[in-house]
């Protein structure tokens, strides 16, 4: 593999233009966006999608938080490690992104990086189907096969005070 030249200020820049999107004080275009990390993993080229991810999943971006943990769920570009893969599900579903719930939900169904809990997993399967996000539903009745009136029961209520929460307060 031929040597590369890399530019040290490129990363610093790429950070600085996510924490400034963030912020309000530039605009998205200026930044690299999840799109371009999407087209680099589409590609193959995933030390360049980590490169776009990582500072914008810092940031919060919870498209690029998802999409950082696939990578740590495959092992595209950095070590398959379930537990980063979990991490950043996690960041990304309590920010309500309804694809990182459904995965969430299937993460807590058969305890690949976090402890097994069908509760949770019926909880985070609600809200990501709540998002209308496709195979939610049919994972979470899957899943109350499984479980007793009163896990779902709990499930549900946990759901519903997640949504609560997260709902945005009337003035």
């Amino acid at each position: 593999m031929p040597a590369t030249t890399r530019n040290p200020a490129k990363p610093r820049l790429r950070t600085l233009l996510a924490l400034l999107t963030l912020l309000g004080l530039t605009t998205p275009a200026l930044a690299e966006s999840v799109a371009e990390g999407r087209q680099a993993l589409d590609q193959e080229k995933y030390e360049q999608a980590l490169a776009i991810f990582q500072p914008l999943a810092e940031a919060g971006d919870p498209e690029a938080q998802f999409f950082l943990g696939s990578m740590y769920f495959a092992g595209q570009g950095v070590p398959r490690d379930h537990a980063k893969e979990a991490k950043w599900m996690q960041r990304a579903a309590d920010q309500g992104f309804g694809w990182a719930q459904n995965m969430l939900g299937r993460m807590y169904s058969t305890g690949r990086g976090v402890e097994q809990d069908d509760t949770q997993a019926y909880m985070w399967f609600s809200l990501a189907a709540a998002e209308r996000t496709p195979t939610a539903r049919d994972a979470r009745e899957r899943l109350a096969e499984r479980m007793s009136d009163e896990q779902i029961d709990a499930a549900r209520r946990q759901a519903s005070e997640w949504e609560a929460i997260e709902a945005p307060q009337a003035d």
